[in-house]
């Protein structure tokens, strides 16, 4: 398999067919995650409208965006979606500011961090629950004596004195990676060193040549990593560390310039992601089946696994709720930030999920 063609298709196949993104609205009070079930939206008001989104890698950590794209949910919703390739999270929150995007997707962190330091952006529709199991060269492992009984304690503390590879400062996977050294007590840059590689293909490759002990990624990299680079999950789940149970990680994101000057089309956007997650959730076998051509350079056996993870760390609707706003904000915290309690009414609206068929 070549790796980094897997990566790079991917982001073609997205972006070709109108891509996967995230959007936002403006101010707005969060409300209880509800049920998926499809409201009356009128899928003529965004016929032919079309939706300039960030392109997404590969990974489940943006499972039911694939799944809409491939059940064509935005089709069904009258979107057009054309594709814009960024590189780094940082530049996304950027592009939306600037109108060069409509939508694009975050960390919900992410969203909080950058509302916080003043940039008008806004979370309205969740996608994945932090679903990042670091994995680890299984010599690592052994010569520490970790098994899966081990307490939580001892298997971070497995990663002082290691190389981890994230793809890029801030985004999600370094801030989860700080958060497992934090919560091993550990200082990142003295006790640890993270390394970024641009992309979760390049962590594999990183892993698979032995330039580094661990990487931070998602499904199926973590998988391909343990196939091809002799490695093993250090935690039985990404629920097993607290901190990451529950919390939301990947939501979508807008401009509050875009949410109050189009939000039918954010309506629109959050209805196929609704559609989407109700069919993971519902009809999980026929989920994996509609984004399967999306992960064409993936064999079916790492595929299977990677879309069982997505399916079951995906949102259950888009609504955010408050309190899993307070989880992201406390692990954003945790890495040294300080995102302040007032950023969470102020980063989610549920003004756009509603009527857009969660309740």
């Amino acid at each position: 398999m070549d790796v980094k063609r897997v990566g790079k298709q991917f982001i073609t196949a997205v972006a070709a067919t109108p891509v996967l993104v995230l959007a936002a609205c403006s101010s707005g009070s969060s409300a209880s995650t509800g049920s998926s079930a499809l409201g009356p939206l009128d899928a003529a008001v965004c016929q032919g409208q079309q939706v300039n989104m960030a392109t997404v890698s590969g990974d489940t950590a943006y499972y039911p965006l694939f799944v809409a794209q491939g059940a064509k949910y935005f089709d069904q919703v009258g979107l057009k979606l054309h594709g814009v390739e960024l590189a780094k999270s940082s530049s996304k929150i950027a592009a939306v500011v600037r109108g060069e995007l409509d939508v694009a997707p975050s960390t919900m962190g992410g969203v909080l961090d950058a509302r916080s330091n003043g940039a008008p952006v806004v979370a309205f529709a969740g996608l994945q629950y932090v679903n990042s199991n670091p994995v680890v060269k299984k010599s690592v492992l052994a010569a520490a004596g970790i098994s899966d009984a081990s307490p939580i304690e001892k298997k971070l503390s497995v990663l002082k004195g290691r190389t981890i590879a994230a793809t890029s400062p801030g985004n999600g996977t370094d801030v989860l990676a700080r958060a497992l050294l934090k919560g091993a007590g550990l200082t990142p840059e003295r006790d640890a060193k993270i390394t970024y590689t641009g992309s979760p293909s390049a962590s594999f490759a990183a892993f698979v040549s032995g330039s580094v002990d661990a990487l931070v990624v998602s499904s199926p990299f973590t998988d391909m990593a343990i196939d091809k680079g002799d490695g093993a999950y250090l935690l039985k789940s990404a629920d097993e560390y607290q901190p990451f149970a529950g919390t939301p990680y990947v939501v979508l994101f807008t401009s509050d310039q875009f949410a109050e000057k189009d939000p039918k089309v954010l309506q629109c956007f959050t209805r196929a992601i609704s559609m989407a997650e109700k069919l993971i959730h519902d009809d999980p076998a026929g989920a994996a089946r509609s984004a399967r051509a999306l992960f064409k350079d993936i064999d079916d056996a790492t595929y299977g696994v990677a879309a069982r993870i997505g399916a079951e760390y995906s949102m259950p609707a888009p609504l955010i709720d408050a309190p899993a706003v307070e989880r992201a904000r406390q692990l954003e915290n945790s890495t040294g930030k300080s995102v302040d309690a007032s950023a969470i009414t102020q980063s989610v609206n549920t003004k756009v999920a509603q009527p857009a068929g969660t309740k």
